[in-house]
């Protein structure tokens, strides 16, 4: 009796590297449209591209390899995007407010971030409006997680299922 995989080798590589470029895709490209600056595009390519690439070979490769070893439906797609882009996004959180920590500390340090008129930051504290930023921020950012991985899901294909030597489903 021999455990075979769902998904071949072939197909959770192209899995990873379609998760990263259409997560730097959804990233970068409503900053990128909405100001056309060939400048920024190469930055976003050359520094962003290999982020996210990294991102992806480090977190999501071992995920996804532990998840592709059965077929993969719709439902749980969706599920395990979220909880990958959730972790992605935890991730980035903490080393923000630890970044934020350690400035609000500095008795030296005076800084405040602004966006669209609204103080977001004093000194690296997040005020309420901070919070409530980063709280959008991030449900957006799991949500495209979902979306990308519907669109996996939809490239990919559901997988093989495992079958006994008498054709029952393992």
């Amino acid at each position: 009796m021999t455990v075979s995989k769902s998904y071949t080798e072939k197909q959770r590589r192209r899995a990873i590297n379609l998760a990263a470029f259409m997560g730097w895709l959804t990233i970068a490209a409503p900053s990128l449209l909405s100001q056309f600056n060939p400048l920024l595009w190469f930055w976003a390519f050359v520094i962003g591209l290999p982020i996210s690439y990294f991102v992806c070979w480090t977190v999501v490769s071992p995920i996804l390899g532990r998840i592709m070893r059965n077929p993969i439906s719709w439902t749980s797609a969706a599920c395990w995007g979220a909880i990958i882009s959730s972790f992605i996004a935890a991730i980035a959180i903490a080393i923000d407010r630890y970044w934020g920590w350690k400035q609000s500390v500095n008795p030296t340090f005076q800084f405040y971030i602004w966006r669209h008129g609204v103080k977001h930051s004093a000194n690296g504290i997040l005020t309420p409006d901070g919070w409530l930023w980063l709280f959008q921020s991030t449900f957006v950012f799991v949500l495209e997680g979902v979306v990308i991985a519907l669109i996996l899901r939809l490239v990919i294909g559901p997988g093989e299922t495992s079958r006994n030597s008498d054709g029952r489903v393992r």
